[in-house]
C-alpha cells in the first residue's frame, strides 16, 4: 500500500506516521542484522569474535553507507518526478539508477577490499583483532552488489510512498539472517566468516523479493526500451543528489570510525571499552533507525508535495514532523536510560563487569541528548526533501569534526563519558546551525 502524499484534505500528521511506521520497521529490522551477527558470535566464537564484530560493522558502514546513501539521493530525485505526475522521465531516472548504482557497487566492491587492511590499522584495531576482522569485511564487501539492489529497489518503493512491502522482504530477510547465523556459526563453528555469509545471503533474499514485487505489482517503475537512454541533465541531478547524500552518510561513519580509533587508543587489548562501546553503540543503533526513519519520512513527504508545487504544504508537513520527532526523542531517551543495564547485559553478558559498566555508562550519558538528535533527523528530511543540499552537507561535516575531534580530547581524560558527550555536543550545534539557516531562507524564498 501507497501513501498519498499529496492529498491536501489528508491529516499531515497521519501521513507521516503511516509512511514513517514501516519505515521505522524496516530500520529496525536493518539492525537486527548486525545484532544478531553480535549475539551469535558472542556466544558460540567468543569476547575477542565479538569484539572485532563491533570494529568491524564500523568498516563496513562507512562503505555501505555510501550505497544506501545514494540510493536515498536518486529516491528524493524520483520522489520529486513521482509527485510532478511524470512517468516517463521517473522510468528513465530508474535505468539510470540501475544502470550506473551497479558499476559503481561493483567498482566500490573492489576498493573497499583493498582498503580494508589500511582502515582496520588507521583506527588502531588490536592486533588480536585484526585477523578476525578481516575475515568478516572480505565476505561482507565481495557481497556489496547484492545490497545495492536492494537498496535501490527499496528506495524506488519509498519514492511512490510504499514503505510497507519493502519491509515484508526484509523482516523475511531478517528471519533468514538469524536461522544462517545459527547454522553457519553455531552448528558449523565458521566464525566471523559464517557471520558474513550469512549477511550476504539474506541481503540477496530482500533483493530478489523485491524485485519480483516492482515486476508485478509496480511495473510503471520498470524502465522499458525506449526508457534505456541517458538523459544529460537528469543524470547531472542525480549525480548531485546521489553523491551528496553519500557522502553526508559516509562521513558520518567516517565520524564513527575516527571515534572508534579514540576507543580503540584507551583500551589496546580491547577488553572494556571496546566491548562496551560495541554494545552501546548496538543499542544505539536501534534508537537512531527511529530517527532516520521518521526523516525518510519528512524527505518523501518534502519532496513529493514540492514536485507538485504544493511548497507550503512540504513547509507544514516539515514542521509537524519535526514536533513529533521531538517527542519521540524525548521517548526513546527514557527507554535508553532506564533499562540500560539489561540492555548491555544482553551483547556482553555477565561475565564481563568492566565491560558492562562502561556500556551501561556510555549509553545512559549519550540517552540525555537524543531529543536534540531527532530534531535534527527532522531538519535532514527537510534539506534532503526540498534540495538544500548545501546546508545538508555544511552542517554535517561540521558535526563530525567536532564530534571527532571533541572525541580525542575528552576520551583520554574521561573515557566513553568523553566520547557521549563529544556526540551529544555536535548535535547541538547542527541542531542550532540548522535552525538558523532554515530561518534566513524562509525569510529570502519561497517555493
Amino acid at each position: 500500500m501507497s501513501v498519498n502524499l499529496k492529498d491536501t484534505n489528508a491529516s499531515i500528521s497521519r501521513q507521516l506516521i503511516t509512511l514513517a511506521a514501516p519505515l521505522l520497521l524496516g530500520s529496525i529490522l536493518q539492525q537486527l542484522y548486525n545484532a544478531a551477527d553480535s549475539i551469535v558470535i558472542q556466544r558460540f566464537a567468543g569476547d575477542a569474535a565479538f569484539a572485532a564484530a563491533g570494529i568491524a560493522g564500523i568498516v563496513m558502514n562507512l562503505f555501505i553507507f555510501l550505497i544506501n546513501g545514494g540510493c536515498t539521493g536518486i529516491s528524493i530525485v524520483m520522489a520529486s518526478l513521482y509527485g510532478a505526475e511524470d512517468y516517463k522521465t521517473l522510468r528513465c531516472e530508474s535505468y539510470m539508477g540501475a544502470l550506473y548504482g551497479c558499476g559503481f557497487s561493483i567498482l566500490l566492491s573492489l576498493f573497499s577490499i583493498l582498503l580494508m587492511t589500511p582502515v582496520l590499522k588507521l583506527i588502531n584495531t588490536p592486533d588480536n583483532l585484526l585477523p578476525l576482522a578481516r575475515q568478516y569485511l572480505t565476505v561482507i564487501f565481495a557481497g556489496m552488489p547484492a545490497v545495492f539492489l536492494y537498496n535501490f529497489c527499496a528506495a524506488a518503493l519509498r519514492a511512490i510512498g510504499d514503505t510497507s512491502h519493502a519491509t515484508v522482504f526484509l523482516s523475511i530477510s531478517v528471519i533468514s539472517n538469524v536461522l544462517l547465523d545459527l547454522l553457519l556459526i553455531g552448528k558449523f563453528s565458521m566464525g566471523m566468516t559464517g557471520a558474513a555469509l550469512a549477511t550476504v545471503a539474506s541481503q540477496i533474499i530482500s533483493a530478489v523479493l523485491c524485485i519480483i514485487y516492482i515486476s508485478k505489482k509496480r511495473s510503471f517503475l520498470l524502465f522499458k526500451r525506449a526508457d534505456m537512454k541517458t538523459d544529460k541533465e537528469l543524470l547531472k541531478r542525480t549525480a548531485r543528489f546521489a553523491s551528496i547524500s553519500a557522502l553526508n552518510q559516509s562521513s558520518l561513519y567516517i565520524g564513527k570510525l575516527l571515534v572508534q580509533g579514540s576507543v580503540n587508543s584507551i583500551d589496546p587489548l580491547g577488553t572494556a571499552a571496546i566491548p562496551g562501546f560495541t554494545a552501546g553503540s548496538r543499542i544505539e543503533a536501534f534508537t537512531n533507525a527511529v530517527g532516520l526513519a521518521g526523516g525518510d519520512a519528512v524527505s518523501v513527504f518534502v519532496a513529493q508535495n514540492i514536485g507538485a508545487g504544493n511548497g507550503k504544504r512540504a513547509r507544514e508537513g516539515f514542521k509537524k514532523g519535526c514536533f513529533l520527532l521531538f517527542v519521540v526523542g524525548l521517548l526513546m531517551s527514557a527507554i535508553m536510560y532506564i533499562p540500560a543495564v539489561p540492555a548491555v547485559t544482553i551483547f556482553v553478558g555477565n561475565s564481563a563487569p568492566a565491560a558492562l559498566a562502561e556500556g551501561v555508562i556510555y549509553l545512559r550519558v549519550v540517552a540525555l541528548f537524543y531529543a536534540i538528535c531527532f530534531i535534527d533527523c527532522a531538519f535532514l528530511g527537510w534539506n534532503r526533501g526540498s534540495g538544500e543540499l548545501d546546508i545538508f552537507m555544511t552542517g554535517t561535516i561540521a558535526q563530525v569534526v567536532i564530534r571527532v575531534v571533541l572525541a580525542w580530547i575528552l576520551a583520554p581524560r574521561m573515557g566513553l563519558v568523553g566520547v557521549a558527550l563529544a556526540t551529544g555536543i555536535g548535535w547541538a550545534i547542527l541542531a542550532v546551525y540548522k535552525t538558523i539557516m532554515y530561518i534566513q531562507r524562509q525569510k529570502k524564498e519561497a517555493f
